[in-house]
């Protein structure tokens, strides 16, 4: 797909970039709610 993409990229960037995003953004979430997930369940909060 991304060689498919690659004759578009600089025509039309954004098919490029809000794909791109939203991985970022959807990582950063489920990292977050792990550390939240870790920190809820540890018991040794001192």
């Amino acid at each position: 797909m991304l060689l498919d993409a690659r004759i578009h990229m600089r025509s039309t960037p954004l098919q490029m970039i809000w794909p791109g995003m939203s991985v970022v953004v959807c990582v950063l979430a489920i990292n977050l709610a792990g550390d939240a997930l870790r920190d809820s369940l540890s018991h040794d909060n001192l």
